[in-house]
């Protein structure tokens, strides 16, 4: 009895082992693409390097010894997703930045500054092709105005000769540069104003530099511009910058102050200094005046001011607005002052050096 109770239950058995097989199989036919971890994870990094993806299956394939096959395939897209629109750029726009572009790889350096600083300042352009043109202007101001090469097609410079008693502060003056002089000595690669001599020729700039700052990118772009020659305007370099906390950067049209301009009231006009005491701003909690230097002293090592006086109906009666050099290196990019705008210290070494007091205009929009 015993012995056929066993031949009995063996024979259950395999029937068991045989169906249980049969189902394993007929399951795994079916189940549902995607359903396994293993093909889930390899189907969601597939970035369209399948020779990748089939090189990292084959080699678990073969580490494992399996021979399970990884099935590929398409996720669909998800209807109900929206995307951002594309801007496209204007055709007149597009049409000169092509041209200048051309113009650009030819080393044809005026005309590709020309023709990219015009589609730049008309707008129409998409931002990546904005980004690109800004880029590319950078290089070319840098190569055609700041460099010590003098190109006799660059309407924004000049070759001049000094006479005996020439000083670089004199010549900007007598040729009416409105620039400031210490960038004559700059672009000429001389250690300072002294080092011009007689019967030597040397490179001007015909300015003014102009700045517009954009509120709502803390962006601000700097600019050649002269109007009074009718010279289209060149695209120099864009900088980021901090505001005022809350929103409290006025909008409106500046110029650079002047120190040697007073104000309605009789008071002398603030212009460009250096290592500038701080006057607390009618918002402040702090009410002492703080030289360069002292515990707390806001505009950092650089210490630079550029005073702005305000020139249309929201801007003209405000004061002790500027643009200066900070403490807080880290608040570039946020609205972090009191409502003047703030630079990186290598940022407004290059804007204190090249606006101009009185000439230069600062425009602020949203």
């Amino acid at each position: 009895m015993a012995k056929r109770y066993y031949n009995n239950q063996s024979s259950h058995w395999l029937i068991y082992v045989v169906l249980a097989v049969a189902a394993t199989a007929g399951t795994w036919q079916f189940w549902p693409e995607g359903q396994s971890g293993d093909n889930q994870i390899a189907d969601n990094s597939n970035t369209g390097d399948t020779n990748s993806d089939d090189n990292r299956n084959n080699s678990n394939d073969e580490s494992n010894n399996s021979k399970v096959k990884v099935v590929k395939h398409t996720i669909p897209p998800n209807k109900g997703a929206t995307t951002r629109p594309v801007i496209k750029s204007k055709p007149e726009a597009l049409a000169k930045f092509k041209a200048g572009n051309v113009a650009f790889e030819t080393q044809k350096l005026i005309e590709a500054r020309t023709l990219l600083s015009d589609a730049l300042f008309q707008g129409g352009l998409a931002e990546d092709l904005a980004e690109e043109a800004r880029s590319k202007l950078t290089y070319l101001a840098e190569a055609t105005i700041f460099a010590r090469t003098i190109n006799p097609d660059d309407p924004y410079t000049m070759r001049y000769r000094f006479k005996e008693g020439d000083l670089a502060s004199t010549v900007e003056r007598k040729q009416l540069l409105h620039i400031p002089s210490q960038l004559i000595v700059q672009i000429n690669g001389l250690s300072d104003a002294s080092r011009f001599q007689a019967g030597v020729d040397y490179k001007l700039i015909k300015g003014p530099f102009h700045a517009v700052v954009y509120k709502s990118t803390f962006k601000m772009d700097l600019f050649l511009h002269r109007q009074e020659d009718k010279l289209p305007p060149v695209f120099i370099k864009r900088y980021t910058v901090g505001l005022g906390k809350n929103n409290s950067t006025p909008l409106g049209n500046w110029r650079l102050g002047c120190g040697a301009l007073t104000t309605p009231s009789g008071k002398r006009e603030r212009g460009k200094l250096l290592r500038a005491a701080w006057n607390p701003p009618p918002n402040s909690i702090q009410r002492r005046r703080l030289e360069y230097g002292m515990t707390g002293y806001p505009f950092g090592k650089k210490g630079m001011w550029i005073s702005l006086v305000g020139t249309d109906e929201n801007t003209k009666n405000l004061i002790d607005y500027g643009i200066h050099s900070t403490n807080e290196q880290d608040s570039i990019g946020s609205q972090s002052s009191m409502g003047c705008v703030r630079m990186r210290d290598a940022d407004i070494q290059e804007v204190y050096d090249r606006l101009y007091e009185k000439w230069s205009k600062v425009q602020i929009v949203p």
